[in-house]
């Protein structure tokens, strides 16, 4: 059983997370991703296991398909979820780096990815964007090691 399926079955067995789910999609898709973990929880109490980007995924879906004009099935809301962390992510990984090394790495090519990106963001697709994005993550770590290795060559 799919994570989405798995999650329908909960929600239809419990009012109280059915009314939980729906006060989280109407204030903001940040509530309904803040609360993944507990979705999680609850399925895992039900025997089924799931990562908990596919609660978060499957949440959006539910979201878009119960509640459309709610705040939580907006995409553009949930993309920017993601790319900011994409975006913290890659910070932790440059702050670090003296000046000199800031100034070295060239990330050019990692925006190679940002086709992928693009893509994923026309179709709405969360599961897409997330590869996407980590796609362009690898592609910038990349970038970064060798600029070091150069660096350190020097």
């Amino acid at each position: 059983m799919n994570t989405k399926t798995a999650l329908v079955e909960l929600l239809k067995c419990n009012r109280e997370l059915r009314v939980f789910f729906k006060g989280c999609c109407e204030t903001s898709a940040f509530r309904v991703r803040a609360q993944a973990w507990q979705f999680r929880v609850e399925l895992a109490e039900q025997g089924r296991m799931a990562f908990l980007e596919a609660v978060e995924d499957s949440l959006f879906e539910l979201a878009r398909h119960l509640f459309p004009g709610s705040p939580a099935a907006d995409f553009v809301t949930w993309a920017g979820l993601l790319c900011g962390d994409a975006v913290a992510r890659l910070g932790e990984r440059f702050a670090d780096l003296s000046p000199e090394e800031k100034d070295a790495v060239d990330i050019s090519a990692a925006w190679e990815s940002n086709d992928e990106i693009i893509a994923a963001c026309e179709v709405e697709d969360l599961a897409a964007l997330r590869e996407a994005l980590r796609s362009y993550e690898r592609e910038v770590l990349k970038a970064l090691a060798r600029s070091r290795e150069e660096s350190g060559a020097a």
